[in-house]
């Protein structure tokens, strides 16, 4: 009887250690691991800045030890527990997998679906004034107005006495100007004075409405700076170049063939310039007022924007009118959209009610858009009038990039769109370049 209990230890414990030397290659067992896990993700769709909620486990406490990526981007991470993440959606994160890393371990869940929108972002600019060339990171402006944008993308911005570049990447450069005054020349030599109007022809040359110099001005693609017509002396005289006169040019635009239109705005007039140079009265009879008609009987009150198609038709911010006014080949001045009064309403042209009207822009659709000063809008007009806000919050001074009618201006001026329907906002006392796309 003894012998057999022997045998039945025995048996026993080589049992026991077949199961220990098997089990010394396998990996601990799951209840010891503490790679994360995703149990949810909600919502599973949405745009840039969707707050989504991660729910799981073994998440760290800490945030700066999780991360989160919608489709490889990284997400901002808004509060952090152990079984719970509340993220951020990055931008344009596209449509992909939702990730979390926790102390160099990976989990995957299932897939987000990004949705585009309107989105307002910083271009170039730190919302410091000042002066300084480099990366859109670092770059300052130091009152920043006028803008356009040539055919490889490239925006050209009136700056303080000066013009500054930017291109596609946001690298900021000083094309010509620096300290007030005037003289013609290349690069640094030149001298602009006060605030300045921009626009740019198809040859790549930039034309700057000199306001406080009352005279526009040329730029080269190589650099050289000449007055194509106007001089310091303030005053009210078509003719040929320089021997013209004007009063507080404010904007420049210039159309297929050449031709430069201008708001002289102390004179309340509009003016055109042919490519030899002759300067003529497009527009207004020089009162202050408003009236629409033919040409010369036409009034404005401080037209400062101003625009032309591809048609010829000259599109004016008419600024203490409150209105835009359209301008055909022929000289016939109507009004688009505006109704005088200062304040804000969307709708149709007639019923429409702006407040400080500034920049205008037109796209390749023939769709206006334009930076409605002290609304602290950006402003939609269809070729038929009807009005719309494309980005900014009404009256809401101050700073803010995101969904575009979250975003936030402060003095929104110059504006420029580029081939692809983005838009750019000069944010004047932001001290920064705006760029609205959809993302």
């Amino acid at each position: 009887m003894l012998s057999e209990m022997r045998k039945c230890v025995l048996a026993v414990f080589g049992i026991v250690n077949l199961i220990s030397s098997c089990n010394k290659g396998e990996p601990p067992s799951s209840q010891s691991d503490n790679s994360p896990v995703i149990t949810s993700i909600s919502p599973i769709s949405g745009v840039y800045n969707t707050v989504v909620t991660i729910a799981g486990k073994n998440f760290s406490t800490i945030a700066a030890n999780d991360t989160v990526r919608f489709n490889n981007k990284e997400a901002s991470i808004l509060s952090a527990k152990s079984d719970t993440l509340i993220v951020s959606v990055p931008i344009s994160a596209g449509t992909g997998a939702v990730e979390v890393t926790v102390n160099n371990r990976t989990t995957t869940g299932s897939v987000f679906s990004y949705v585009t929108s309107l989105i307002v972002t910083t271009f170039a600019g730190t919302g410091v004034p000042g002066h300084k060339d480099g990366p859109a990171d670092v770059a300052q402006f130091g009152y920043p107005d006028g803008i356009a944008v040539d055919g490889q993308n490239n925006l050209f911005v009136g700056d303080l006495n000066c013009i500054r570049k930017i291109k596609p990447d946001g690298t900021v450069s000083t094309l010509a100007g620096g300290s007030p005054g005037y003289s013609d020349g290349r690069g640094d030599t030149t001298r602009f004075s006060n605030y300045l109007g921009i626009a740019v022809d198809g040859q790549g040359n930039v034309f700057v409405a000199d306001r406080a110099n009352s005279c526009i001005r040329k730029i080269t693609p190589d650099g050289m700076v000449t007055t194509v017509a106007g001089n310091p002396t303030y005053g009210y005289l078509d003719g040929i170049g320089t021997n013209a006169k004007f009063w507080e040019v404010w904007d420049v635009a210039v159309d297929l063939q050449g031709n430069l239109y201008v708001t002289d705005r102390s004179n309340q007039r509009i003016r055109k310039i042919t490519p030899g140079g002759i300067v003529s009265t497009l527009a207004g009879d020089g009162q202050w007022g408003y009236l629409d008609g033919q040409g010369l009987s036409a009034e404005f009150f401080d037209p400062y924007g101003i625009e032309v198609d591809k048609q010829g038709n000259v599109y004016v911010a008419d600024n203490w009118n409150m209105r835009i006014r359209k301008i055909s080949p022929s000289g016939s001045v109507t009004t688009l959209a505006g109704n005088g009064i200062a304040s804000y309403y969307d709708g149709a042209g007639s019923i429409a009610m702006f407040s400080d009207v500034f920049g205008i822009c037109i796209d390749n659709e023939g769709t206006l858009f334009v930076t409605d000063d002290n609304n602290q809008l950006i402003r939609k007009i269809r070729p038929d009038g009807f009005v719309s806000t494309l980005a900014g919050s009404h009256e809401d001074w101050g700073f803010l990039d995101g969904p575009a009618d979250k975003a936030k201006f402060n003095y929104p001026r110059g504006i420029a769109v580029d081939g692809m329907g983005n838009v750019f906002v000069v944010d004047t006392k932001n001290f920064r370049i705006r760029k609205i796309s959809m993302q």
